[in-house]
């Protein structure tokens, strides 16, 4: 029996020395991994979808080679940076919701107190852009005014012409008039009508406007005068005796 126990304790013994060395190289192996693993500075390649959880921070730079998708309510915030830099031409907003009347960009000024923000929307109703005014500052918003249409390509768009006046053409545009202003002179290409009075200024050919419109309104009360007092020939000679209003004739 002595020699049975003596032979299992031996055995026991045995095993526990093997198992503590295996266990002692597998715990070396795993602390050389994770050390090279701490200290690894290159790049992961993984095949397959990975999902996070938590918050995750990249202290350097990330590339994505395919799209980047961002679902729900998430949102990129907190862009430090100068200058976002976008590598292809147009910035596409808010076509997965078109139920969402304006889109556009939003700029907030962080600095005041009032979170105030000057904003350019796109109006998906009324097909034209609005700019939206800060808070406070007397009215909510308005719509941008824009050059002359284009019928035409995009790209062959036409501005106005030096020193003509503009004027409204639709509601958010402007095109040339037919008014020209050099230095100290309007010119019309057109015909002017005045509904109202015209204020005393001077005319080329006419002199002074209010004295000219006196002047004529004198001279036309004279003849209204005067034919009311003389008969006229067939010749349009005048027959009688009178002094004729000074201007009259």
């Amino acid at each position: 029996v002595a020699s049975v126990t003596g032979d299992f304790s031996s055995s026991v013994a045995t095993s526990f020395s093997q198992s503590n060395a295996t266990i002692t190289s597998l715990s070396s192996s795993a602390n050389t991994r994770i050390s090279g693993l701490a200290s690894f500075t290159g790049s992961y390649a993984t095949t397959g979808s990975n999902t996070f959880t938590g918050t995750q921070t990249i202290s350097g730079s990330t590339y994505i080679q395919g799209d980047l998708i961002v679902l729900g309510t998430s949102s990129m915030q907190n862009i430090t940076g100068s200058s976002v830099n976008i590598g292809t031409n147009t910035i596409v907003v808010n076509t997965s919701n078109p139920a969402v009347r304006f889109g556009g960009i939003s700029v907030v000024d962080s600095g005041s107190g009032a979170g105030a923000s000057g904003s350019l929307f796109w109006d998906s109703l009324n097909n034209n852009w609005l700019y939206q005014n800060p808070s406070g500052l007397g009215y909510t918003s308005a719509k941008l005014i824009s050059g002359p249409q284009n019928t035409g390509s995009l790209g062959n768009e036409q501005g106005l012409t030096s020193g003509k006046i503009v004027y409204a053409v639709g509601d958010d545009h402007i095109g040339d008039s037919i008014m020209t202003q050099t230095t100290g002179k309007i010119t019309l290409s057109g015909d002017l009508d005045v509904t109202g009075n015209i204020s005393s200024s001077t005319l080329s050919g006419i002199g002074n406007v209010t004295n000219f419109s006196q002047s004529v309104s004198t001279i036309f009360a004279g003849l209204s005068n005067a034919t009311s007092s003389y008969e006229t020939t067939g010749r349009g000679i005048i027959s009688g005796s009178a002094q004729l209003p000074t201007g009259v004739i």
